[in-house]
């Protein structure tokens, strides 16, 4: 006996939806939904949430079958694109490996959980600062290099803080400043020129970085003081007069050992 022709259909896409489902194989909802009942109950495919499922490799169980967790977030929403941490992770410079996805979209939604990993959203969509990466021969739409620095630098919580956000964009052997400080202007943000500003005087070798852009970054400063990572009340700060920003106490040494 032949494998069903949706497991055939979604074999190489791996994840698919239910809208996917019903417009290749031309089926009512009703009989799609008995459809995949079925499937589900002879272990074809693994249902990850309402409307999304996963086809099982033939080879596999379905009890012990783990999906990609990036293809997964790939399908939880139309309008989205993997960032942030996720970013680091396909970009191959992340320190550490997560069980958990970040993806941003334009309106908030909660976080979402299926086996060991746990789907995060983030309401900064943008139309710019985007590549396509292959994953398992599927392309997936993440954010540029540029793009990611700016991100993790503007929300630290998303990319582990700033000991593995430092530890990771440092592994990235050159950027694109031109793309940089584009970005900068669309963001148009004053708290991100301080903070990309103060990243950048760091890594001025690394990243071929000159002196112009530094001063086009410190043109758009504001007189305004802005924290490089909130904290506690018990965190310790000290103030760095060039970039008009507060540095945890501790953290120049910890970057001279990364970078």
């Amino acid at each position: 006996m032949g494998l069903p022709k949706l497991h055939s259909v979604f074999y190489r896409q791996q994840v698919f939806t239910f809208d996917e489902a019903r417009q290749k194989l031309k089926l009512s909802a009703s009989s799609l939904n008995k459809m995949l009942q079925e499937l589900h109950r002879n272990g074809y495919i693994v249902r990850i949430k309402k409307g999304l499922y996963a086809v099982i490799p033939v080879d596999t169980s379905g009890q012990t079958f783990t999906p990609n967790k990036y293809l997964v977030a790939a399908k939880l929403q139309k309008k989205s694109y993997l960032s942030y941490h996720t970013a680091l992770e396909l970009h191959g410079v992340a320190q550490s490996i997560y069980n958990a996805v970040f993806i941003s979209v334009p309106r908030q939604a909660r976080p979402f959980q299926f086996q060991d990993t746990t789907y995060s959203f983030a309401s900064n969509y943008n139309t710019f600062g985007l590549a396509k990466i292959k994953v398992e021969g599927i392309s997936l739409v993440i954010t540029d290099r540029e793009k990611t620095i700016l991100d993790g630098i503007d929300r630290l919580k998303y990319v582990g803080g700033i000991e593995e956000y430092l530890k990771s964009v440092s592994s990235f052997p050159s950027i694109n400043t031109a793309k940089l400080l584009k970005y900068l202007q669309c963001l148009d943000k004053k708290v991100l020129y301080a903070k990309v500003g103060w990243l950048l005087s760091r890594m001025t070798k690394q990243w071929s970085i000159e002196d112009k852009l530094l001063k086009k970054v410190r043109g758009q400063l504001s007189a305004r003081t802005f924290y490089l990572q909130e904290g506690n009340g018990n965190k310790e700060y000290r103030f760095n007069d060039e970039w008009n920003l507060m540095i945890p106490a501790n953290l120049e040494s910890k970057l001279e050992e990364t970078v």
